[in-house]
């Protein structure tokens, strides 16, 4: 009886050897939610809650992008439309400009259209900026208008989660 009492106790103490030693081994210490349930759910939340921060912190990264090149653009816009601005009011002017210097203008006022479609046709990870939902350009200086979409697009920022934009 008393072997045998002792052949359980050191039986017992190699099981609580073997789990310290695979707890020490693998860094943990809950293994299976049998073991602490408790603790199974905690670190349950806490891994989900880990995945929603990377998630938000992905959708924040993308957003700056977004906003960086959408900033840039309209930058970039309003520098071509004040410049387009100046020459329009020179060249309104007539007392001061010969035709030539007035056709001069009017080919400085092309090539700021094209510049102009140009920044309308940014695109941001491959996805244009300015057309709305449309796919392709935004701005087509062959047909001379907008060719996007005014209408709400929506892309999954989350799992389950859309946001409009």
């Amino acid at each position: 009886m008393v072997l045998q009492s002792t052949l359980h106790n050191l039986n017992s103490s190699l099981s609580r050897l073997q789990h310290s030693q695979q707890d020490m081994s693998t860094g943990r210490s809950l293994r299976k939610m049998s073991d602490d349930p408790t603790r199974g759910i905690s670190a349950m939340t806490t891994r989900n809650e880990l995945r929603r921060s990377e998630q938000r912190s992905r959708t924040a990264d993308h957003t700056q992008s977004v906003l960086a090149v959408a900033d840039n653009a309209l930058v970039s816009s309003l520098d071509i439309l004040a410049r387009a601005k100046e020459l329009t009011g020179r060249a309104s002017n007539t007392g001061w400009w010969d035709a030539t210097a007035r056709d001069g203008i009017g080919s400085e006022l092309a090539s700021s259209r094209e510049e102009w479609s140009a920044v309308a046709n940014t695109k941001h990870v491959n996805r244009p900026m300015c057309n709305g939902t449309a796919e392709g350009a935004a701005y087509d200086n062959s047909a001379g208008g907008y060719r996007g979409k005014a209408a709400i697009d929506e892309s999954e920022v989350g799992a389950g989660t859309t946001g409009k934009g």
